[in-house]
């Protein structure tokens, strides 16, 4: 029998994700969003669709303007609540109220499902993460992380640091040299995803970071051995990879998802592929 302790890797065999997260939809969004297409980032830009094109306290981008600037294939598009209504200061309704007052404006703007959400001030309980599973969402962000660990639940899906964070550079330099460990008792083992969180208004604001921003996006860009995906994509994928139906002794495993699947088992670098069986 081999060592039955798996550990996922991302597609390729890849032992790293990048993603980027911003929250609020604000009028910085579009100069965000076209830097990360020039850089080959990918990442989820979580809107309120209840404040389209407010013109107080960080401008917001009307309807029409957010798709213009957010409507990418490498752009996921998230539910920050329509109105930003914080789980733990009202009651069940009001917030399964605000959630889907944003769910249903977006989609209807977007004509896609939207089944990602962003915990407004990252507040959350766990009535709250309760919640949005039943109502159909596939994860909740929020803010407060400094690790890459793989989220444990996926309605408790944290950020590793902040974009202008004064540490980033210490982040980066931890993560983009990283190589999984072979020891089988140790975090280490496991694949890592580094979340970078903010708000783009953020980086407009005390004079102007854009440098700051910008070189801290390209300093995580253009690495072959890095998987560049949303927030979404790094979910549904751990999702799948959890869903792996392994044999008693660990010889065979069935994938019962829509995706090819990548991980570390005994040593080496396996895959299987969608609705497959594959034997060691």
């Amino acid at each position: 029998m081999v060592h039955p302790h798996t550990f996922l890797r991302f597609p390729g065999g890849l032992e790293k994700a990048v993603s980027f997260t911003f929250d609020d939809g604000t009028v910085e969004d579009r100069r965000v969003a076209d830097r990360m297409g020039e850089l080959g980032l990918r990442g989820t830009f979580n809107i309120n669709s209840g404040w389209f094109g407010r013109k107080t306290f960080n401008p917001r981008l009307t309807a029409e303007e957010t798709v213009e600037a957010l409507d990418r294939d490498f752009v996921e598009i998230a539910c920050h609540g329509a109105f930003h209504v914080d789980p733990t200061r009202v009651d069940a309704s009001t917030f399964i109220w605000d959630v889907m007052r944003d769910r249903d404006a977006l989609e209807k703007l977007f004509r896609r499902p939207i089944t990602g959400f962003a915990y407004p001030q990252s507040a959350f309980t766990k009535d709250a993460m309760e919640l949005l599973e039943r109502l159909g969402f596939e994860y909740a962000r929020a803010g407060g992380g400094s690790e890459f660990r793989l989220p444990k639940n996926c309605y408790e899906l944290r950020t590793t640091c902040h974009l202008l964070s004064g540490g980033f550079d210490e982040y980066a330099e931890k993560f983009l040299p990283f190589r999984c460990s072979d020891d089988l008792w140790w975090d280490s083992a496991d694949a890592q995803f580094f979340n970078i969180f903010c708000h783009s208004y953020e980086i407009s604001g005390k004079g102007g970071r854009w440098e700051t921003a910008f070189r801290h996006m390209e300093a995580v860009a253009g690495h072959s051995d890095i998987w560049y995906a949303t927030n979404i994509e790094v979910i549904r994928y751990i999702r799948a990879y959890r869903a792996l139906v392994f044999s008693l002794e660990r010889g065979s495993v069935y994938n019962p998802s829509c995706r090819t699947v990548w991980f570390r088992h005994d040593g080496g670098i396996g895959s299987v592929g969608p609705g497959e069986t594959a034997a060691f």
